[in-house]
């Protein structure tokens, strides 16, 4: 066996094993997983849904404090492109 090929091969085991432990988080069994897959999308789609909603809130929650700093810190150079560029318009 060339080296191409046996690289090959452990880039597939450890894909599988990535792969296989994600599913696993998910609670999806291999067999189950072929028996029945459009429920195993469904239920993959809820918990990404549901990872989103838990995520969206403490993002919102941030952004209430991070942007208004950042636009404070940054204003300067905010107002001085808009200025640039209307400056060059005229």
């Amino acid at each position: 066996m060339d080296k191409s090929t046996s690289t090959l091969i452990w880039k597939l085991i450890i894909a599988s094993l990535c792969v296989g432990l994600i599913l696993s988080f998910f609670n999806i069994d291999p067999v189950e997983l072929i028996e029945n897959v459009p429920e195993t999308i469904s239920r993959i789609i809820e918990v990404i849904i549901d990872i989103i909603n838990w995520a969206g809130k403490y993002i919102l929650l941030g952004a209430i404090i991070v942007i208004p700093i950042y636009i404070i810190f940054n204003i300067r150079t905010i107002f001085g492109k808009f200025f640039k560029n209307k400056k060059n318009k005229d």
